[in-house]
């Protein structure tokens, strides 16, 4: 699709677009908004695919696999939450599920494995 292949030309359309009509962005975000409401599954969906490459009956499948728990710590998500998708972000390649706890730290250590084992062996260390 030419949007798709042209992200830099969309955006800047958009911008010279709604500068002279703001009154069109505002009313394009409430429809979108409206649309988000009454789809909440097609959204997730549209989400996923754009963000994971990942469709919903993907996510569903691999919350089944899952158990419905976080792939670190076994423990499902907070309620009104979701679990979120952890992917390698060289690659893209979704690797699980994850509460938000888990996927906060793993997130501040960079994705580095070897950061992650010397604050295992920290935390195992005999200091009181």
């Amino acid at each position: 699709m030419w949007r798709e292949r042209n992200p830099e030309k969309v955006k800047a359309y958009h911008k010279k677009h709604f500068a002279k009509f703001p009154h069109k962005a505002v009313e394009g975000l409430r429809r979108l908004q409206e649309w988000a409401d009454k789809n909440p599954e097609r959204r997730a969906d549209r989400i996923l695919r754009r963000k994971y490459g990942l469709t919903l009956d993907g996510y569903n499948a691999i919350y089944t696999e899952q158990g419905g728990v976080c792939a670190i710590c076994g423990k499902p998500p907070i309620p009104e939450q979701k679990l979120h998708v952890d992917h390698n972000h060289a690659t893209k390649v979704v690797r699980g599920l994850l509460c938000h706890a888990c996927n906060k730290g793993l997130g501040l250590f960079k994705d580095n494995a070897e950061i992650l084992e010397a604050a295992s062996m920290y935390l195992r260390s005999e200091r009181t």
